[in-house]
């Protein structure tokens, strides 16, 4: 069994992406414990299962499975992974572990990042920008955490405090407070609790920002692909979700940066003061975050940026695009379900002993099976995926609450 169990609780949008390929690819060296991270990519079903009226059958069938892991191992830490565990009661998730992993539950540190109001609000604008989703403006976004009180920080945090109690550690995810200026280097700090590791990939390169002029394009090619129909606009939420990696910044090409507006600035620093003061009363030493709420206005601009592509993009450079978007809207229509699957990265694609358990039930059977009978496949539509390609990957993924970070 391992000795230690780390569950890392999001926030969205704050290097989420780059711990979790770190700990997938055991990105660091040093003479540490070892570290038993069970899964492909992040533990986000899991999330998923104690969001809104829950799920805690299904919740208890992958903790139980976590557990038999974990239960594997000889010493070392476990390490679950969801920046999901955002939109989780945190009474849910310790109800869970306890009835779970009893011999861990009394024991788990609980770490979680915290990101500056304005600086959560426009990546979050920007992702939802890059999934495909309708907002005119960062205010649009805005109005809904004003109803929602996603970034009412004190209250969500300190209930996590409330259950945890001193094994929660929160941590400004901002440049200045993190070690090194890396999240990496920052949460592998936290993890070992200060022993020395050398990271041996930059977190630079998982999930980019996106200029303002990806994000319109992009907006433009979500819109020609939903017009096909729900279908295609799921699995295009879906290469929306994996399209980052596609955009790597060119230092020969003119980038605009995504930036905030000074209503929207203003808004914010009156809505979120006395929350912000609250928040690092309670967990800094500082004021990280009260100081970068009041710098939110620098360099604001006078209005909101234009995310049409017409502002950005010639008419020839638009008619390559959408005809590029055609395309794939063909593909997708022929095959909704295949296209979900192959938008994401080779590495976050089932094992390919799962994949050909599904594609079976659509492709006739096995390959082997298919050329034995001289290519027909048996009950076959043509190189289609199976179900559960379309259904767990175009439709559940795509309505998770926000993508990973």
């Amino acid at each position: 069994m391992i000795d230690e169990l780390v569950i890392h609780a999001g926030d969205c949008k704050t290097g989420s992406s780059a711990i979790q390929a770190a700990l997938r690819g055991r990105r660091w060296t040093g003479d540490v414990a070892r570290v038993a991270y069970p899964t492909r990519s992040a533990h986000n079903d899991l999330a998923g299962t104690m969001v809104g009226e829950g799920k805690p059958g299904q919740a208890d069938k992958i903790l139980t499975r976590l557990n038999t892991r974990f239960a594997k191992r000889d010493g070392g830490l476990g390490v679950i992974s969801a920046e999901h565990f955002e939109y989780v009661p945190p009474e849910r998730l310790a109800d869970a572990l306890a009835r779970n992993m009893p011999d861990l539950a009394g024991s788990v540190r609980v770490v979680a990042y915290v990101r500056p109001h304005a600086d959560r609000l426009m990546s979050s604008y920007s992702e939802r920008l890059k999934l495909g989703r309708s907002l005119d403006t960062p205010m649009d976004l805005y109005e809904q955490f004003d109803r929602n009180g996603r970034l009412d920080y004190a209250q969500r945090f300190g209930a996590w405090r409330g259950v945890f109690g001193d094994r929660f550690t929160l941590r400004p995810y901002t440049r200045s407070t993190l070690l090194d200026g890396d999240v990496v280097r920052d949460f592998l700090e936290y993890l070992f609790q200060g022993a020395p590791v050398t990271v041996t990939d930059s977190a630079d390169t998982i999930n980019p920002s996106l200029s303002v002029e990806d994000l319109a394009l992009l907006c433009d090619i979500h819109a020609h692909l939903r017009a096909k129909g729900p279908v295609a606009g799921r699995a295009a939420t879906m290469m929306g979700r994996h399209l980052a990696g596609l955009f790597p910044p060119d230092p020969a090409v003119p980038r605009t940066k995504l930036k905030i507006d000074r209503a929207l600035a203003a808004r914010l620093q009156d809505r979120y003061a006395t929350d912000a003061a609250a928040l690092d009363a309670a967990f800094f030493d500082g004021t990280p975050i009260s100081d970068a709420l009041a710098r939110a206005g620098d360099g604001a601009l006078e209005a909101p940026q234009d995310m049409r592509a017409e502002t950005w993009f010639s008419p020839e450079t638009l008619r390559y695009a959408r005809g590029f978007a055609e395309a794939m809207a063909m593909t997708i229509e022929r095959e909704p379900r295949w296209a979900a699957r192959a938008a994401r990265p080779p590495e976050l694609r089932p094992k390919a002993s799962a994949q050909g358990k599904t594609e079976g039930k659509a492709g006739g059977k096995t390959a082997g099976k298919n050329k034995n009978k001289g290519g027909k496949a048996k009950g076959g539509k043509a190189g289609g995926p199976g179900k559960t390609g379309g259904k767990k990957t175009a439709g559940k993924t795509a309505g998770k609450p926000e993508s990973a970070s």
